[in-house]
């Protein structure tokens, strides 16, 4: 199929090799998740507006949308998919769980919005790009930089699913995220081997002392875990003299 100009002023959005591998998506085991998942992309808004709608009984209501949001009802979208409103109601919450969305009701409309939604979307559409892109070239400097974040969100979402979470929760993955992006691509294999060490720790599996993931990717703290043990510097006494006894 080929896009005439008319199509394009729609915009386009990215979809990542990795939300189908099957070891690690949620996607490559629902098709049906994962259509609902790219009518959440394309129902987004692109920038700040207003969205206005009619209910019954409360008249014309006027919500304002930040990017990346957008107004639904399990209804409305029930009927895009041609599946039951419970069914997909249960599909939004699934992609809430993983970090996907997050959804804000009340008993008329919800107001999802897509989680580090700048994070990906970060491309303008400019004419002079859709230029580029039909040449296969990209010529704009900033796009390039952009593209070169863009590429670490696959091995990020990794990070972020193998990374323990503290008291049930992970926090500040945007911020998680920059610091992720600044890295070299070749201490990526480093970093998410350091990740799963970390997880698989004794002190980690009993709850204790579990850093933010923020503050294990900063400062190089990471490369602490390349090897499966707790570093010397962090054992107490005890530990250091097992493990010197270990290594005779």
């Amino acid at each position: 199929m080929e896009l005439n100009k008319s199509d394009r002023q729609y915009g386009w959005f990215p979809y990542w090799r990795c939300w189908l591998k099957e070891e690690n998506s949620i996607f490559a085991l629902d098709s049906e998740l994962n259509n609902l998942w790219i009518i959440c992309l394309s129902k987004a808004a692109h920038k700040e507006t207003v969205w206005d709608f009619i209910i019954k009984g409360k008249g014309k209501i006027y919500v304002k949308l930040q990017p990346g949001q957008f107004v639904c009802g399990r209804h409305s979208l029930a009927k895009t998919l041609k599946s039951h409103p419970s069914t997909v109601w249960k599909r939004l919450k699934m992609l809430e769980k993983n970090n996907f969305i997050s959804i804000k009701s009340d008993k008329k409309y919800s107001v999802i919005t897509i989680t580090n939604w700048n994070s990906y979307n970060n491309l303008k559409n400019t004419e002079e790009q859709e230029r580029v892109v039909e040449r296969g070239l990209v010529r704009n400097t900033k796009n390039n930089v952009n593209n070169d974040k863009n590429i670490y969100m696959c091995e990020f979402e990794e990070f972020w699913k193998v990374y323990p979470a503290r008291n049930g929760k992970k926090l500040e993955k945007g911020v998680a995220l920059k610091i992720f992006q600044q890295f070299n691509p070749d201490e990526i294999p480093q970093v998410l081997l350091a990740a799963k060490n970390y997880a698989a720790s004794k002190d980690v599996k009993e709850g204790i002392g579990i850093r933010d993931p923020k503050r294990f990717l900063k400062n190089a703290f990471w490369k602490d875990w390349l090897v499966n043990e707790k570093p010397e510097w962090k054992m107490s006494h005890e530990e250091y003299q097992t493990a010197q006894e270990a290594k005779k």
